[in-house]
Parts: structure tokens; sequence; C-alpha cells
């Protein structure tokens, strides 16, 4: 026999989502050696390169 269990009742908000807030990095004065444009690029290029890695 099963039984429905109502999760959300409890979290109201439901945690639709979670975000990172970088402004402690900033105001510590952090900067990212790469852009985000240039990781992405890397990222791709990367998997195109290593396709093995996408198949599981």
């Amino acid at each position: 026999k099963f039984e429905m269990v109502d999760f959300h009742s409890s979290r109201p908000g439901h945690d639709l989502r979670y975000a990172l807030d970088g402004s402690l990095m900033k105001d510590l004065g952090w900067i990212p050696k790469i852009s985000i444009e240039e990781r992405i690029f890397q990222v791709v290029e990367w998997s195109l390169k290593n396709d093995r890695w996408l198949k599981y």
C-alpha cells in the first residue's frame, strides 16, 4: 500500500531556486582570470574534442 506525502506544506516557497551571489568576492577584490565568454568557449571546445564523455 502506498501513501501520498505532501512534502511542500512545511516549505511554502517550495525552494523554487537557489542562487549564488558573488558580491563578497567582488568586495574582496577578486577578479576572474578568464572571462565567462572565454570559459564557455573552452568548455564547448573541450566537449567537441571529448565527446565520449558526453555519451553517458
